[in-house]
């Protein structure tokens, strides 16, 4: 019996071969399909959160854009134009933070850029085992 192979059922998608031997559990191809499948599924999640985030920047970045050009064009009602002292402060205080959040946010994503980079060397090393 100790060179036979034996399936052990432990839930209905977790089917492990154990070798009496060593007793070691080895997964099965089905398995390991799977959990591609699963990943795949992920990384499509992951990119369309990725496309709404890129929406977002676009549209704060177009705001920004035609404030700006608004004001280069010389337009009598744009806000740079129209805003006393305070309403200039009160602005430059928010936009501060925002350009805060923005250095954090872009931070954020440079570490989750680069985990992913490693994510995708590792699992290049491993399929080229």
């Amino acid at each position: 019996m100790i060179g036979m192979w034996s399936a052990c059922s432990l839930e209905q998608e977790q089917e492990l071969i154990i070798s009496p031997k060593n007793k070691k559990k080895y997964v099965s191809k089905e398995q390991c399909i799977d959990l591609k499948i699963d990943s795949i599924v992920l990384l499509n999640e992951l990119n369309r959160s990725i496309n709404s985030l890129r929406q977002t920047v676009d549209s704060i970045q177009k705001e920004d854009l035609d404030m700006l050009s608004d004001y280069a064009d010389g337009e009598k009602e744009c806000f740079f134009k129209r805003a006393g002292k305070v309403g200039l402060t009160n602005y430059h205080a928010k936009e501060t933070k925002k350009k805060h959040d923005v250095e954090r946010y872009a931070r954020k994503i440079n570490t989750i850029q680069q985990s992913l980079q490693s994510l995708c060397v590792e699992m290049q090393k491993i399929q080229s085992e």
